[in-house]
């Protein structure tokens, strides 16, 4: 029994380094890529143009692993129609908070009248 849980520890810890090898190579990629792209001058700071490069490259890379790791061991990754009533409710759930959270931003960005809140 003690073996079982000593190899089901390794294996956690295994995947908890990838996981973070993964994600940290993904932000890696991201910053890259947003750093080589010319940035709208338009827009204040550039922040809204660069995090957005940055995120939607973190996706894409995401997205590759997910398709490669589907394809290679048939994992499925159950991006499939369920229960529509329960997904709805979740949308409606992430709308809600997304919309307080943008309530809130531009009520913060109104008062200070800068978007970037840190130095």
């Amino acid at each position: 029994m003690k073996n079982k849980k000593q190899s089901s520890i390794l294996h956690n810890t295994i995947t908890v380094l990838f996981l973070l090898i993964f994600q940290q190579s993904a932000s890696a990629v991201g910053r890259f890529v947003a750093n080589i792209v010319t940035h709208d001058q338009r827009v204040e700071y550039g922040i809204f143009t660069w995090i957005s490069i940055h995120h939607i490259v973190q996706m894409l890379f995401a997205i590759l692993v997910i398709v490669i790791l589907a394809k290679t061991l048939k994992l499925d990754f159950r991006f499939s129609f369920g229960d529509k009533k329960v997904g709805m409710g979740h949308v409606a759930d992430l709308t809600i908070a997304v919309l307080v959270f943008a309530v809130i931003w531009h009520i913060v960005v109104h008062l200070f009248g800068n978007a970037r809140l840190s130095a």
